[in-house]
């Protein structure tokens, strides 16, 4: 699943986008080179819904039952 963004999210994300996985990871990449940039692991379920929030974090929601958001730079995550 790709979330869609509009052209000013995009300029605040650094041109990256995320995607929510079947293998229960979210993955950041590129948007003008397609380079997978992260894959972030945490969920144990699939990953359904992603929202970019400010600040370089990104919060998830998974069948696992849980919310996590992540703050991109260092990659960690926490749970709601």
């Amino acid at each position: 699943m790709i979330i869609p963004i509009d052209f000013e999210y995009l300029k605040f994300f650094h041109f990256r986008i995320a995607s929510g996985s079947w293998d229960t990871t979210i993955k950041i990449s590129e948007i003008t080179t397609g380079n997978l940039l992260a894959t972030l692991t945490g969920h144990t379920g699939v990953v359904y819904s992603l929202a970019l929030l400010e600040n370089e974090q990104i919060a998830s929601g998974s069948i696992d039952g849980t919310i996590k958001i992540w703050h991109l730079n260092s990659k960690n995550n926490y749970n709601l």
